[in-house]
């Protein structure tokens, strides 16, 4: 009898842990996008900078 409890918690143990990892996997994906998305603006801010830049150094050099 005592084994049969042991197993059954431990099936439980396995559905929690089951449910658990599947919200955890979509928060993963959640926080992956929202990252993805801050990569993306600090890339295009980047640029826009570089290009800031190259025209400060084109003007002096001009002038």
């Amino acid at each position: 009898m005592e084994n049969l409890n042991s197993i059954a918690k431990e099936e439980q143990h396995i559905s929690n842990v089951s449910s658990g990892s599947e919200w955890n996997r979509e928060e993963k994906i959640i926080k992956n996008q929202k990252a993805m998305e801050i990569l993306k603006t600090m890339i295009a801010w980047n640029r826009r900078k570089e290009t800031t830049e190259k025209d400060l150094e084109f003007w002096r050099f001009v002038y």
